[in-house]
């Protein structure tokens, strides 16, 4: 829903703002690197072993190359390290989604 990409979400994201902050700071961070958070996303879901498997979109051949790259190439350990550090705060947390009632 975009909050690990470049662009951030759209503004009728239902993430908390604390949410929105870490995930632009982590953004932030990997662009100050050279890098994109949503390549090295995909990069630790086509890793991660707990992760059996992992649905992605492409809708340009150059996003599929991009996808196919990821998965060809490790994610960078300590970039991920300190992604996961920014997104610490807020990781678990989540946001309602759904039309329950109670």
């Amino acid at each position: 829903m975009g909050l690990l990409t470049n662009q951030g979400p759209q503004p009728w994201h239902p993430g908390g703002d604390n949410i929105k902050a870490a995930c632009q700071a982590a953004a932030e961070l990997c662009r100050h690197r050279g890098a994109d958070i949503s390549f090295l996303g995909m990069q630790f879901c086509l890793a991660e072993r707990r992760i059996p498997s992992t649905i992605s979109g492409a809708a340009t051949p150059d996003e599929l190359r991009t996808n196919l790259r990821a998965m060809a190439e490790p994610p960078d350990a300590e970039l991920l390290r300190d992604v996961e550090t920014a997104l610490a705060l807020v990781r678990d947390q989540t946001w309602p989604c759904g039309n329950w009632r109670e």
